[in-house]
């Protein structure tokens, strides 16, 4: 009987139908609202909308008796003109009061630091066990004054701030991010965060806005923790999971693309595990159990082991939370001691060296050129070798893309070879929103790529010959 199966396949309803998230006339079940709000000078024009959405869009229309609402105002320095329990309907003129007092003066713009208020704040309700919604707003990027440990000359995140996203992730925040025009660092922010990010134009209505968070208290949750399959000696296994969705009132499915999933241990670097892109559809109100295939890179010896799982998505929609702890066990290898004379060992040495030469040499090899299209010349670049089982990625740099074989968070798309084809698949939808279908074989193929200015980029993947 596959017991454990049924039983979170019946906690995955019950987790459901006890909290179902939706609109304020319909919600029973309260929850945490943090809205963390950029106040610096830069946001003169657009506070006046912004205020005017968390007037009506938030405090009137999603907020109900019960719910803890916090407003963290961030620039330099970090303030907090609201943190209560909504008691009764009639207590939301004066949330709507404070917001109105809010004003766009002040300089530098010190996220880090806002987050940190923010979890401090949150600490006193952690023992709720409410789910918390954190809806950040802001139209520029990360500029801590020089007194802030999250001071960085070029205003890049620091190791600081890395560490407080983590504990952020494994706190299990449903997190929406709304860049206020095209700062590109909004987009980043989101992506530490394992957040969903939202652009908006440079000037902003309510209406916008408000559009754009819909499904703020939409969200795909893990049940029950993760469950890794004991792992053969070479490291392959399962990964069981339990995903219900709830609170989605504009949808009709919930597409949830896994791109990596990577394992730590311990101190030791990260591994990504997965072995392709994984997809799960969900409709709304839907409870799910998969089973996703993993390899574990150089796997450690026979033992069990502790670590830590970080969950990457291509798609707008995570499930949370996205960093978690894990626990696992690796199986013994079998060893075979021959012991035959030294003449038959030199002999199955020498046939084993010769099928894996040949093998190795059937494994498809495709090299090609990047060429980008300027005003009047096309650049050529360096000859790229794509191999079968290894990655190379897109990359955005400066203004113009490049081809590397490690994924960061500048990593547009990422090119693998199958069948003697070379594929792209893409990782960050918005740079490409002029693309509507990718070929199964990309070689020859031109494509749009949109900027961190927002200008577009021409470029193609041109067969290279042998020199």
């Amino acid at each position: 009987m596959e017991a454990p199966k049924y039983f979170s396949l019946f906690l995955a309803v019950f987790f459901i139908l006890a909290g179902t998230f939706v609109h304020a006339d319909k919600r029973e079940e309260p929850v945490d609202v943090i809205i963390a709000l950029d106040k610096s000078s830069s946001m003169i024009e657009e506070i006046d909308a912004v205020k005017e959405y968390v007037r009506t869009a938030i405090i009137d229309q999603l907020l109900i008796p019960g719910d803890f609402i916090t407003v963290v105002t961030f620039y330099g320095k970090t303030q907090i003109p609201i943190s209560a329990f909504l008691k009764t309907n009639e207590e939301k003129d004066n949330l709507s009061a404070a917001i109105s007092r809010i004003d766009a003066d002040g300089l530098y713009t010190d996220i880090g630091n806002a987050l940190d208020v923010l979890a401090a704040e949150l600490e006193k309700q952690s023992d709720s066990g409410r789910k918390k919604y954190l809806l950040l707003i802001t139209d520029g990027k990360q500029e801590a004054p020089p007194e802030s440990k999250y001071y960085s000359p070029d205003g890049s995140f620091n190791h600081e701030f890395l560490a407080n996203t983590r504990i952020i992730q494994m706190k299990g925040w449903k997190i929406h991010v709304l860049g206020i025009g095209t700062e590109q660092a909004a987009r980043e922010l989101a992506e530490e965060l394992s957040g969903k990010y939202s652009e908006v134009s440079s000037e902003p209505t309510s209406e916008e806005l408000a559009a754009k968070t819909e499904d703020f208290l939409g969200r795909v949750d893990l049940v029950e923790p993760p469950l890794i399959s004991r792992l053969t000696a070479q490291g392959k296994g399962k990964i069981s999971l339990t995903l219900a969705s709830q609170g989605y009132e504009k949808r009709e499915s919930i597409q949830l693309i896994i791109s990596s999933i990577l394992l730590s241990i311990s101190s030791k670097e990260e591994k990504n595990i997965l072995t392709g892109e994984y997809q799960v559809d969900l409709e709304p109100e839907e409870a799910k159990e998969i089973k996703i295939p993993i390899q574990v890179p150089d796997p450690p010896g026979k033992g069990e082991y502790q670590g830590t799982l970080e969950f990457l998505f291509a798609s707008e929609e995570g499930f949370l939370p996205a960093v978690m702890p894990v626990s696992f066990e690796v199986r013994a290898g079998c060893r075979i001691w021959l012991i035959l004379a030294g003449g038959l060992i030199l002999l199955i040495l020498l046939t084993a060296a010769i099928i894996w030469a040949v093998r190795a040499g059937k494994k498809t090899k495709i090299r090609f050129r990047l060429e980008i299209e300027g005003e009047n010349i096309i650049k050529k670049e360096e000859i790229f070798m794509a191999r079968e089982g290894k990655l190379l990625f897109i990359d955005q740099a400066e203004q113009t893309i490049t081809i590397s074989a490690k994924r960061t968070i500048h990593s547009l798309a990422k090119l693998s070879v199958f069948k003697n084809l070379l594929r792209m698949s893409i990782l960050k939808r918005e740079c490409f929103p002029r693309l509507r279908d990718v070929p199964a074989d990309v070689r020859g193929f031109t494509f749009q790529v949109r900027l961190k200015n927002g200008s577009y980029l021409t470029a193609k993947l041109v067969a290279a010959e042998k020199s």
